[in-house]
């Protein structure tokens, strides 16, 4: 099976922020979906294609990246 990525065509988006993009869009496969932004827009939250989540944490004061938390444990599927 040959898979494209056309990001354009394969998007869902919200508030024009891409939120996840599919490989596959018959079987609604993923290489990552954006789960949480803060605030100020900032990516806090994203799960891939494998399984892996991630997760950052940004100083409200300074809008520094401080903490990155990453693990295959999430119960969110892609």
């Amino acid at each position: 099976m040959q898979v494209k990525v056309n990001i354009l065509n394969n998007t869902r988006t919200y508030a024009n922020v891409i939120n996840q993009a599919m490989l596959d869009n018959t079987n609604n496969i993923y290489f990552y979906r954006i789960r949480s932004r803060d605030a100020a827009g900032r990516l806090t939250g994203h799960i891939v294609g494998n399984g892996l989540s991630t997760e950052q944490d940004f100083s409200p004061a300074s809008g520094h990246l401080y903490t990155i938390k990453s693990n295959f444990n999430s119960t969110d599927e892609i």
